[in-house]
């Protein structure tokens, strides 16, 4: 819908920021009510865009960033349904299924080997009918996983019939070298 506002928001908040300090010292100076009634005008939009951002519709990329970025809240908390409701019942990974992926997520877990996902810097997303793709750094933390790693990923999603994105698979890439890896001690087929 207006997915182009909700992934350049940062962008015209600030340029809107400038044009209402460029008004209202022109304003503070010349007293003129027509700056006056613009400076007016261009604050009403800014509020108006910022309760429209706040409360209005999801764009597809701003979910797929707070479904990812819950997933990786979740796995600190050790909270695999909030994860496994935000991935598509098609899921597929190297074989594994969702059920077969949250099986071993939560061995990972509980064994310690993944206590914590971090993720930022997320991409401008991919999004045509019915799919959508976004890549960002996720640092995963535990007791098998050396401190420097960070991996790029990329989550691909699918729009399901309940209006929602869930995430379909994904694919891990090395930092900074870019290389394809598989999450060891997966069972792959």
């Amino acid at each position: 819908m207006l997915g182009w506002f909700h992934e350049n928001n940062t962008t015209i908040y600030a340029l809107l920021v400038v044009a209402l300090i460029v008004l209202g010292v022109v304003w503070f100076r010349t007293k003129d009510r027509r700056i006056q009634h613009g400076f007016l005008g261009l604050a009403a939009l800014l509020v108006g865009l910022i309760l429209f951002d706040k409360f209005g519709p999801l764009s597809p990329g701003r979910q797929m960033r707070q479904k990812i970025t819950a997933m990786a809240g979740a796995v600190k908390l050790n909270k695999m349904d909030v994860i496994t409701q935000h991935v598509a019942d098609r899921f597929e990974y190297e074989g594994l299924n969702k059920e077969a992926m949250t099986r071993t997520v939560q061995g990972f877990i509980n064994s310690g080997d993944l206590s914590e996902i971090v993720v930022w810097d997320f991409e401008q997303p991919e999004v045509t009918l019915g799919k959508g793709k976004i890549a960002f750094k996720a640092k995963p933390k535990g007791n098998a996983i050396p401190g420097e790693y960070y991996f790029r990923c990329v989550a691909q999603f699918v729009l399901e019939a309940d209006g929602q994105w869930r995430m379909n698979t994904f694919e891990i890439f090395t930092q900074p070298h870019g290389h394809l890896v598989r999450i060891p001690q997966m069972p792959l087929p």
